[in-house]
């Protein structure tokens, strides 16, 4: 590798570097994250973009197709003003980030295990923090930034701001004493908060950390290919032990199975009689359990397919068998669980921990069926990718159908006494439009809350950063000036 056009790169890379810790103290500093962070993810694309003209080695298989995504996460923040939405969308960048510089130079980015995704990718990010010191010494090649093309150039620069400071300050000084206009605008323009100079320095510096340590990975560091030897075959599971664990978990799923058709599929009757309790509450008491059962199941399911021996066909047959079958019966499991939520939806409405929990229920539904799909048809390489995959489009789902918005559809639909006003009124401005639609169907006293809720809104929406612009924000801004109220 030419060294020159290495150090070269790597002036580039630190002076982007520090313009974007500063961007990001520009656009996201104490405010909520909307428009200013859509903003900073395409100015990050488009420096990296000039940083890839001037690269110095290729990137690895298939990570292109990890940009999309992350532009598409970012430009998130801009569309819906939910905070949990804006989380959600946080993780999904944490993730497509990690991945990307976790094959940036190394591998396919669909075929890992369960220690690369998404365990090696919180080790990405705090790996960030000394691939940053490698960038910020310029690879070890300080001593040589004089002699080098921009390094030229760059020394100029400091050599001329250092020359030109103590003239500029001895001539504002001289201006400052002969007009007391200048000096009191020139006393502004250089007054200290040290407080919120620390504040600048803090998301400066954050920015700047991340940032630096993740284009340092992109376009400098090399990463050594994975050697793959011999390796000792570790403690497995014989067919005695798969019969033991798996018969005895089918057994009690299915014995757990069959209550379930009995009782929450057999009416309200039925449970009232036998369990003392309602309908709703009987539905309500077990949803969380049942999302538990099922993320249990899963983790035994993927840590006994580690510990099967997959060259015996006979134990591998009977574990399939059984697995399967251990599978067929989470589903019920699930499905349990999912009536019981709808039937609490219908009793008491929907919340955003609700919603929530059912898309994580959805989402577990799909890792069974990829489980099955890759797992059991003995490529397990390319399960932790689906996972990460199809948790992405679920988030992205959420993102389209607005569940603020969703919420309050839902839960004025109900009976107007049972809505809870109070509770719709906090919500995010993703919810104003609906809340505006809902109001002349509502009885007095829910009218009143939601209006004293709406005017708050209203006053948050006037005062708000258009760093934290949002397309909600703009929808609900219409929407109240349009209501008749």
């Amino acid at each position: 590798m030419n060294d020159s056009k290495k150090l070269e790169l790597s002036i580039k890379t630190l002076v982007a570097t520090i313009f974007l810790g500063v961007a990001g103290d520009l656009l996201l500093r104490d405010v909520e994250w909307g428009l200013g962070m859509a903003i900073y993810g395409l100015v990050i694309a488009a420096v990296s973009a000039y940083l890839y003209r001037h690269r110095i080695s290729d990137f690895g298989k298939g990570v292109v197709w990890l940009i999309p995504p992350a532009l598409l996460f970012a430009s998130l923040f801009a569309l819906r003003d939910s905070g949990a939405l804006k989380l959600l969308n946080t993780t999904c960048l944490f993730l497509v980030v990690g991945i990307l510089a976790l094959r940036v130079r190394t591998g396919n980015i669909t075929v890992a295990t369960l220690v690369d995704y998404p365990c090696r990718l919180l080790e990405r990010w705090v790996y960030f923090l000394s691939d940053f010191v490698h960038l910020a010494t310029l690879e070890g090649k300080w001593s040589t930034v004089g002699r080098e093309g921009v390094g030229k150039n760059l020394t100029s620069v400091i050599r001329g701001l250092l020359i030109a400071a103590p003239l500029l300050a001895i001539f504002a000084a001289l201006f400052a004493s002969s007009d007391a206009v200048f000096k009191h605008l020139a006393s502004q323009a250089f007054s200290l908060d040290l407080t919120e100079l620390f504040s600048h320095l803090f998301i400066t510096g954050i920015c700047v950390w991340m940032v630096g340590g993740f284009l340092r990975r992109l376009f400098l560091a090399a990463d050594v290919p994975p050697v793959h030897g011999p390796s000792k075959e570790g403690t497995k599971l014989g067919l005695t032990e798969i019969v033991i664990v798996f018969g005895t978990l089918n057994a009690l799923f299915l014995s757990f199975v069959a209550i379930q058709f009995r009782y929450l599929f057999g009416g309200d009757s039925l449970v009232q009689k036998t369990a003392r309790l309602s309908y709703a509450e009987y539905a309500h008491q077990g949803f969380f359990e049942l999302l538990t059962v099922a993320i249990l199941g899963l983790g035994v399911l993927i840590g006994a397919r580690s510990l099967v021996r997959t060259h015996e066909h006979r134990d591998w047959r009977v574990f399939a068998s059984l697995a399967i079958t251990l599978v067929t019966l989470i589903f019920v499991v699930m499905a349990s669980a999912a009536t019981r939520m709808q039937l609490y939806v219908q009793a008491y409405g929907i919340t955003t921990e609700r919603l929530y929990a059912s898309a994580i229920l959805l989402w577990v539904t799909l890792l069974f069926c990829w489980f099955c799909a890759t797992s059991l048809r003995r490529k397990p390489d390319r399960f932790a990718f689906g996972g990460v995959g199809s948790f992405l489009v679920i988030a992205f789902a959420l993102n389209v159908i607005n569940p603020d918005g969703l919420i309050v559809r839902v839960n004025t639909t109900r009976t107007a006494a049972k809505v809870d006003a109070s509770y719709l009124g906090s919500l995010s401005a993703d919810a104003v439009p609906e809340l505006v639609r809902a109001i002349p169907q509502l009885n007095p006293a829910a009218k009143e809350n939601l209006k004293s809720a709406i005017e708050i809104r209203r006053k948050e929406l006037a005062g708000s950063d258009w760093r934290s612009w949002s397309l909600s924000q703009t929808e609900a801004s219409r929407a109240l000036k349009n209501s008749t109220f």
